[in-house]
């Protein structure tokens, strides 16, 4: 369970219980708490009012911005890593952060391709290099798409692990798109034609375009004094 106690100087508040039963490799949504500051410690579930417990960390929880609570390492010896959030949409994008989270890994680096290009490859060259323990990236942008997220000993191309992901499907970015309100429309219209383009085989990482004819403009007669109109028509014959 992961339990928080404000720190309000002499007021007593009660605990907030952030998560309760979380297992290995188990997460959260984001839960709502008022801003402030916290004193937060990790407990087992099946003995939350344990005076040992797993971690305790203290920090502020800052108004509008979304926090995520990372448990690093062995459980005799967990460190917790705690990153500030942005869930801001990005026009016809998705955002991914790579948390290197492995007590057994080391530095590591990160490969993240097209669904079926192989990142063994001597010509391939890693996204992300030398991503060391609890090292976290900014949020990269990417286009919804399916990747292959490879993971390699750092300078190495020894695979520590791989995973074919699309971090949140389509229909989810859709259906945030959709809740946007007003020109929501417009912006689904638009990010579903960005999702075709990256799907077609030409894409690679950019927004395939389609070439569009324009008719050839139609002649104009020139009506004027003739003087004027056999000026025009000379100059039209350089």
């Amino acid at each position: 369970n992961i339990i928080g106690a404000r720190d309000t100087g002499t007021d007593i508040e009660p605990e907030t219980t952030f998560a309760t039963g979380l297992t290995y490799l188990a997460y959260t949504g984001y839960v709502p708490a008022v801003p402030d500051t916290y004193t937060v410690r990790g407990v087992p579930s099946l003995d939350p009012a344990t005076t040992t417990p797993f971690f305790t960390i203290t920090g502020t929880l800052p108004i509008a911005v979304p926090t995520t609570l990372y448990t690093t390492g062995l459980v005799d010896n967990i460190d917790p890593l705690v990153l500030p959030g942005d869930i801001r949409p990005v026009f016809a994008q998705g955002k991914l952060r790579i948390v290197n989270a492995s007590p057994a890994s080391g530095s590591v680096d990160v490969y993240i391709l097209a669904a079926g290009t192989d990142f063994a490859d001597p010509a391939v060259s890693p996204t992300l290099q030398n991503l060391v323990l609890r090292g976290a990236t900014s949020y990269l942008p990417f286009f919804p798409r399916n990747y292959t997220v490879t993971f390699t000993v750092a300078g190495e191309k020894t695979a520590l692990a791989a995973a074919e992901v699309l971090p949140f499907p389509r229909e989810a970015f859709e259906a945030t798109i959709a809740a946007g309100g007003r020109g929501a429309a417009a912006s689904l219209k638009a990010f579903r034609a960005a999702c075709d383009a990256v799907q077609r085989p030409e894409a690679e990482g950019a927004l395939g375009l389609s070439a569009v004819a324009v008719p050839p403009r139609a002649a104009r007669s020139v009506v004027g004094p003739e003087s004027e109109t056999r000026a025009w028509a000379a100059l039209g014959e350089r």
